[in-house]
């Protein structure tokens, strides 16, 4: 019978802090590029509002903790330097881009909000490359005490 150990269960959750980072990150890209034609199609709606002041917002909020998290593992198992810089580089840009889009238009925002969401889905993803399932058998395979008796 194979043991599990605990940076087995560890490599688990960072995968899925990984998938959950990536799903958000895509999701606020196609929330950027389509927010443009559904502004257009808003024009057309008799009461206009503005979503982005309560969207961006929330979607902020959601890519904050998986992203901080991913970070942290990435770090404490010695990943590639270029994973946290990803990673924490997007999301810099995507808070940054709220404070852009006042400054600069929404035009700007969306382009700077697209850039970040692709460095963290970049981040995210390589992050889950490093961890991949192989790369854990290999891993586990070297470390003594943890193969079937």
């Amino acid at each position: 019978m194979q043991r599990l150990s605990v940076s087995s269960l560890a490599d688990e959750g960072a995968r899925s802090w990984d998938r959950l980072g990536i799903g958000l990150s895509g999701l606020c890209a196609v929330h950027c590029l389509l927010t443009p034609l559904a502004l257009a199609m808003l024009s057309l709606w008799p009461v206009a509002f503005d979503p982005d002041v309560w969207l961006h917002p929330i979607f902020a909020a959601l890519l904050i903790p998986p992203t901080l998290m991913a970070i942290r593992l990435a770090v404490r198992h010695r990943h590639p330097r270029h994973i946290p810089l990803l990673l924490g580089g997007g999301l810099i840009l995507v808070l940054a881009a709220m404070i852009i889009g006042e400054v600069a238009g929404a035009m700007s925002e969306a382009a700077v909000t697209v850039l970040g969401g692709s460095l963290m889905i970049t981040g995210h993803w390589r992050n889950g490359r490093v961890r991949s399932p192989a790369r854990v058998v290999v891993r586990l395979a070297k470390q003594p005490g943890l193969t079937d008796p």
